[in-house]
């Protein structure tokens, strides 16, 4: 807030996921395309891991790439 990063934050880890009815799920126009954002115009996370601690993005994300393919 204010630029100023925050003192501290929380990891959630969710593991089921219940939907309140399924108008919400209509509602939300998951399946409509002209709603959905472009994922190019999303930074992945590294990119976000990066700017935050001022690193280089690119080779951040490219670390990050080979880990995810490593991990899974």
């Amino acid at each position: 807030i204010n630029g100023k990063p925050p003192k501290c934050g929380i990891i959630i880890h969710i593991e089921q996921v219940y939907y309140v009815c399924a108008r919400s799920i209509v509602r939300s126009n998951l399946w409509d395309a002209e709603a959905q954002v472009d994922r190019r115009a999303v930074p992945s996370p590294a990119q976000v891991i990066a700017l935050r601690h001022d690193k280089d993005a690119a080779a951040m994300n490219e670390n990050y790439e080979q880990r995810m393919k490593e991990l899974y």
